[in-house]
């Protein structure tokens, strides 16, 4: 399950988000921020509304793990969302993305908010 993999799991508002270049495709993955011209955010940074695994901060921000990995989430500012993120790095940063379940809080049941909450209550007893 997601939640198992991930350090730390919150619901969040995007308050701060990266724009990537566009590029186009056949450009060297190596040269360029989005090799595939997908990118909507490489950096972004939000207010925690509610940790449901692992103990987080008022704000995290997160970063793509790699710039050549493609799933990732295009983040709208002031919108909310739930964060399955591995990490922090050296930075500070948590990696991020569709491949880690990350996805708008409108995509997430009211039954699967409540059982991450309820293994939250678990783990902490």
């Amino acid at each position: 399950m997601l939640y198992a993999r991930s350090s730390l799991v919150v619901h969040a508002e995007a308050v701060a988000v990266q724009k990537g270049k566009k590029v186009s495709p056949d450009f060297d993955p190596d040269s360029v921020t989005d090799p595939m011209g997908l990118c909507e955010g490489r950096e972004n940074r939000f207010r925690v509304i509610e940790a449901l695994k692992g103990s987080s901060a008022a704000e995290v921000v997160t970063r793509r793990a790699d710039k050549r990995v493609t799933c990732f989430i295009g983040y709208t500012l002031n919108d909310e969302y739930l964060l399955f993120l591995n990490g922090p790095d050296e930075k500070g940063r948590y990696i991020n993305g569709l491949c880690n379940g990350s996805r708008g809080i409108g995509g997430i049941s009211d039954e699967q908010m409540s059982l991450m909450r309820q293994m939250r209550l678990e783990a902490t007893e």
